[in-house]
């Protein structure tokens, strides 16, 4: 286990999120009461965007007394906040462009 996680850490700090999934996958779920363990699950759903997943481990590390988890807690909740003005934004321009009129021949 200890082993997975380290792998899933190093594929979290070059990036490589979706190569981390699947060995935090592999972290039984006996092993998610250690805060160290619950960070790298939550830090690789945070960089594939996965922000719910994040913050239910994030979470459990503050439950457990991962004081840090706090402030990692409160940017994923601006994460979310920015990716829905993002949505909304996006949505938005869409609505306001207008339609392409038929070409004539």
């Amino acid at each position: 286990c200890y082993e997975y996680n380290q792998i899933a850490w190093q594929l979290h700090l070059m990036q490589e999120y979706k190569e981390a999934l699947p060995w935090v996958q592999k972290i039984p779920e006996a092993y998610t009461t250690d805060t160290g363990y619950l960070n790298t699950i939550a830090c690789v759903y945070k960089g594939l965007k996965r922000y719910g997943d994040a913050l239910k481990y994030y979470q459990k590390a503050l439950d457990l007394g991962r004081t840090e988890a706090a402030q990692d807690i409160e940017e994923v909740k601006k994460l979310i906040a920015n990716s829905k003005k993002a949505k909304a934004s996006k949505k938005s321009v869409a609505q306001k462009k207008p339609k392409a009129s038929p070409k004539k021949r």
